[in-house]
């Protein structure tokens, strides 16, 4: 296999207009990846700066898509900004995120993952506007339906989905509220490269969600990102090599605590995520749906 020494976030760009971002990635100087988000929705009057951190953090965490093609020993950064505390998430986020990844590949999972830091500390952000309202992530199955019944009686409420229109389409009509699509494109190179036998595997895809959650939160002024990740979703599936490994680590409680650090350490009081079944099991939740 081809050994590249450098993955490279090179930019990112957002078209208010269009509702478009690309977020461009390269192996060395070699192989470019864009992977593209369309946010098809009215926006709100929004807070620039929040969203620019929002979709920067976005931006270093689609990466590790194209990252784990290869696993280059050098992470270089051309745009963000990232501190102690970015780099120290980020680096916990891609390790324990591919953790099923390092196991289906025969890897080390303690394999280490460095972001550089490239800036001291990050200005606090005062927010322009006090944002207002829900934003609940909808991915067809019963437990993000919990969540919207648990919470319509709210003001505000809001649901957002990522892919698969066609078939939520139904499903959003029947919710009856007001909904914003996201669609993503993945990189046709990174699907070729997969059919070539570079390493593959699973990514801590939800991770992902929540960071294209707080930008759609954002973008339609709401407050709070919720999810609907249950108990079970902490705990880890196998042992390996010493280390437990979580299929699930970016649904995890572990995860949505470090996350929630990072979001306020990086946009003060902009925005909230956390998941309203957390302290649910499969099985009270499937009772909860009966209602």
């Amino acid at each position: 296999m081809i050994q590249y020494q450098q993955f490279i976030f090179d930019s990112y760009s957002f078209n208010s207009k269009s509702g478009k971002l690309e977020l461009n990635y390269q192996l060395d100087d070699s192989v470019k990846f864009t992977e593209k988000y369309f946010f098809d929705f009215p926006f709100a009057d929004y807070d620039q700066p929040a969203l620019d951190r929002a979709l920067q953090l976005l931006f270093f965490l689609a990466g590790v898509s194209y990252y784990k093609t290869y696993l280059p020993p050098k992470v270089v950064i051309k745009s963000g900004q990232i501190d102690t505390h970015t780099a120290d998430f980020l680096n916990k986020t891609y390790q324990k995120g591919l953790g099923e990844f390092f196991y289906v590949n025969k890897m080390d999972p303690r394999t280490p993952i460095k972001f550089p830091v490239n800036i001291d500390t990050l200005s606090p952000l005062t927010p322009q506007a006090e944002p207002q309202g829900l934003l609940v992530g909808l991915g067809g199955g019963k437990d993000s339906l919990v969540s919207v019944e648990l919470l319509r009686s709210k003001q505000d409420l809001i649901t957002w989905s990522l892919n698969h229109r066609p078939q939520l389409t139904p499903l959003v009509e029947q919710a009856g509220l007001p909904h914003a699509w996201v669609e993503r494109t993945i990189d046709p190179v990174l699907l070729e490269l997969n059919d070539q036998g570079v390493y593959n595997g699973h990514v801590p895809i939800s991770a992902i969600l929540a960071a294209t959650g707080v930008a759609v939160a954002i973008l339609t002024g709401c407050k709070d990102v919720v999810v609907s990740n249950e108990s079970s979703a902490s705990e880890p599936n196998l042992h390996y090599q010493g280390v437990d490994i979580n299929h699930q680590y970016s649904k995890s409680i572990e995860f949505e605590k470090s996350f929630q650090r990072l979001i306020k350490h990086q946009l003060g009081d902009t925005v909230r995520y956390y998941s309203l079944l957390r302290p649910f099991t499969e099985i009270r939740i499937a009772e909860t749906e009966k209602y």
